[in-house]
């Protein structure tokens, strides 16, 4: 009877086996490498990109916050021409009701009345002056009261005589007086608050 021995040939098939799996794991290795590689390298693109993408943003950013200061200190120069305009505005109206108010008082002026003092603080004012009697205060204190530049005309004090030489008008001793009262702006109601305050403050 006839034996065959087998086991070289199951040897040698193990062996390529081992081989074939070894091959396999080995493009296995190979292939996971690549695809790391690969990976890696679609990464490192991204990343780059998006750095290249954050440095156009903050270059736009900065060139933005660079208009907004523009912008501002285009605001801060507009206000400021704003308020020089004001200011000049207010000078030329204040200027303008200066006069106003003087001419008014030299058109209500009085026979027998001049004036030796005026003062005024916003729309508050009054006058020192001397006249020739009692009349002469009074009419001027009508003339003042019929004017439409000013209201609340009181009279604080009368007396004192200065002496002839120093008289108004005629012969006689002079009379001091005092006035205090409103003047009135175009469109606007008599400072009747003003006016109390400055009687406050000239009151003894």
């Amino acid at each position: 009877m006839t034996r065959i021995n087998l086991l070289p040939w199951r040897e040698r098939r193990r062996q390529r086996a081992a081989r074939r799996f070894g091959l396999q794991l080995a493009a296995a290795f190979g292939l996971a490498a690549l695809l790391a590689m690969g990976f890696g390298f679609h990464l490192a693109a991204q990343i780059d990109r998006q750095e290249r993408r954050n440095h156009a943003l903050a270059q736009d950013v900065a060139a933005l916050d660079g208009r907004l200061a523009a912008l501002d200190e285009l605001r801060r120069g507009a206000a400021e021409i704003e308020q020089r305009a004001g200011v000049l505005a207010a000078l030329w109206q204040a200027r303008a009701t200066t006069l106003d108010v003087l001419g008014e008082l030299a058109r209500a002026m009085a026979d027998g009345v001049r004036y030796t003092r005026l003062a005024r603080r916003g729309d508050a004012m009054s006058a020192q002056g001397l006249a020739a009697s009692n009349e002469r205060v009074a009419a001027l204190m009508r003339r003042l009261e019929a004017s439409e530049r000013f209201a609340e005309v009181r009279l604080r004090s009368v007396g004192g005589a200065r002496g002839a030489g120093e008289a108004a008008a005629g012969d006689g001793e002079a009379l001091a007086f005092e006035l205090d009262f409103a003047v009135i702006t175009p469109g606007a109601d008599a400072p009747a608050a003003a006016l109390a305050g400055s009687r406050a403050e000239g009151s003894p």
